[in-house]
Formats: C-alpha cells, sequence, structure tokens
C-alpha cells in the first residue's frame, strides 16, 4: 500500500525529493501542504485515486508481525499514514494525516493480555481451526460451534454446558473480534465475570467515591452516542448470589445495551432453566424477575443459546 509520509522520507520521483528527509521535515512538509489547502470553502474531501486507509480488520495478519516487534510496513512505526485528499467543490489538494492500523493491534494486545486469561489468550477466529485441545468436547462439534459463531460474531449468545467443554475458549475467540473493533473506535468491549460487576455496582451505589463499575446505563448509552456499539461478555453468569436488586440490576443493564444496537454474550454451566431453579430456590418469591431476566439473554431479544455437548 502507497504511503505519503513513507514517500516523503525515502524520495520517490514525483515528491520533489531526492535525499531521504529526517521525520520531522516530512511533518513539516505535510504541514505545509496541509496549509495550502486549508483556504474556506471546501468542506468536502475524497482520498486520491490509488491510495487507500491502512485501518481494515484485513491487514490484521500483518500487523500480528508488529505486535511481535517487526516495524509496521505501511507506517515504519510512525503510527500514522499520510494519505492525499482531493476537495471535490474547488479541487484543492491537502493530505490528512491518518493513523495506522499497526497502533490499534498494540492497543488490542495490551487490553487482550490485561483481559483475557493466559489460557484462553489464544483463542482467535485468526487461527486455522479455532478449537481447544483441553476441551472434552470432540474437534469436529467444536469446529461445528466455531462456525456459526464465526459466521456470526456480533451476535449475542448464552454459551451453557459442562464444565472443560470449551465455553470460555469460544467466549474469548468472540470477544477479541469485538476488541479488534473496540480499538478501531466503532465498538467498546468489556469482559467481566458477572458476580464482579455486580459487586462493583453494589459498591459504587453504597459509596459514589468508589471506582465506577466497568459497565453503566451510562456507559452504554454514551458509547452509542459516540457512534459505538457496545459488547458485553459476562462470564459465569450463573455463580452469583441472587437478590432482587441483583436480578433488576442486570436487567437494567442488558436492556441498555439491547436498547442501544449492542452484544450480550454469556457464559455459564447451566441451561436457562436450571438458572431460574437456582434462582427461585434461593429466593422463592423471584421467579417472574428471574423468567424476566432469562428471556433477555435467552432468546427473546435475539441472544441465541448454544449449548456444549
Amino acid at each position: 500500500m502507497r504511503n505519503y509520509t513513507t514517500e516523503l522520507l525515502e524520495g520517490p520521483d514525483g515528491f520533489g525529493h531526492n535525499e531521504p528527509l529526517d521525520p520531522q521535515a516530512a511533518i513539516r512538509e505535510q504541514e505545509r501542504i496541509a496549509a495550502l489547502a486549508s483556504e474556506p470553502n471546501e468542506t468536502r474531501w475524497e482520498i486520491e485515486e490509488g491510495w487507500e486507509v491502512p485501518t481494515s480488520v484485513g491487514e490484521y495478519e500483518t500487523s500480528m508481525k508488529v505486535a511481535q516487534g517487526e516495524k509496521c510496513p505501511e507506517c515504519n512505526d510512525y503510527g500514522t499514514v499520510g494519505i492525499p485528499e482531493r476537495g471535490l467543490d474547488t479541487g484543492q489538494e491537502r493530505v490528512r494525516s491518518y493513523p495506522c492500523f499497526c497502533q490499534a493491534l498494540h492497543s488490542w494486545h495490551f487490553q487482550w493480555r490485561m483481559t483475557v486469561e493466559p489460557r484462553y489468550q489464544g483463542a482467535t477466529f485468526t487461527d486455522s481451526l479455532g478449537v481447544s485441545d483441553s476441551s472434552l468436547l470432540s474437534p469436529v462439534r467444536q469446529q461445528e460451534i466455531y462456525d456459526t459463531l464465526r459466521d456470526h460474531p456480533e451476535g449475542s449468545y448464552y454459551l451453557f454446558g459442562p464444565a472443560g467443554t470449551g465455553k470460555t475458549h469460544a467466549a474469548a475467540a468472540l470477544f477479541a473480534h469485538a476488541l479488534l473493533d473496540d480499538v478501531q473506535g466503532t465498538r467498546r468491549a468489556r469482559r467481566c465475570p458477572a458476580s464482579r460487576l455486580l459487586d462493583q455496582t453494589q459498591r459504587y451505589r453504597i459509596d459514589p467515591k468508589s471506582p465506577l463499575p466497568l459497565v453503566t446505563e451510562e456507559l452504554v448509552i454514551r458509547a452509542y452516542k459516540e457512534g459505538r456499539k457496545f459488547s458485553l461478555f459476562l462470564e459465569e453468569f450463573d455463580r452469583w448470589n441472587p437478590t432482587l436488586d441483583r436480578i433488576e440490576c442486570l436487567k437494567r443493564i442488558i436492556d441498555a445495551v439491547y436498547d442501544h444496537e449492542g452484544q450480550i454474550v454469556a457464559t455459564s454451566n447451566r441451561s436457562l432453566e436450571g438458572l431460574v431453579q437456582r434462582w427461585t430456590r434461593v429466593l422463592p418469591d423471584s421467579e417472574e424477575d428471574a423468567k424476566a431476566l432469562i428471556r433477555r439473554i435467552g432468546g427473546d431479544v435475539g441472544c441465541r443459546t448454544v449449548e456444549f455437548r
């Protein structure tokens, strides 16, 4: 892919430089050209023919090498790419600086390592199969499930089945996809055990000076206003102590995500029916509230259940 910044540095034909320039000289040259094109009356710009912005997920494989320490072939580790643009109304020319995709990949790898446990960090849809060697399911069954998830990675899912069947592995692969959108600015992806989110929310309500919960209704709405859909990944959805307040809290957060075109992915060892039975044993008067929560996570609003058996 052509990169204006690299061409300014290396001096190809057509740009008027026969000797390499230092990075600061390249930046000054870009600023000079941009200043010439900053006159009023031009509001519509298009990228010159033959150029493209290197920010597509299609460059993931190349950028993986960058994350492992190699220099980015697109921006030479400057972090931005200069792309010539032409005004549609006046024909003016300018150079606009776009963030290079390698920067998003550095951010992706940092968040991935901070968020996902080491044993699941190999779970992405970029590998050949995406199956887990330690799963109790057969590779064929795992592949069937992964093909379903890979075809609709932005869908909402309730993944359930016995321990050791690969639910968390599959959810991590979906999270990897959502996190790529996050670092590119089109999505907010958050992942944590359901019990931790509920504990954070409860502490924050008691003491507003405590750390903000990982996900709140307000954060979901703010992300949507910024043009970002929200992806919420709730691990161990069956492993929290139910109270009417906690059930209502989860209902509000899930409703906020769905109302703003977001994604919910939950993992659990229990079926939806098993969850209702457990919650109603603990809270005999909570059956209607429990069923209302289950309807949100179990298919009534587009969340597909996938059994790992």
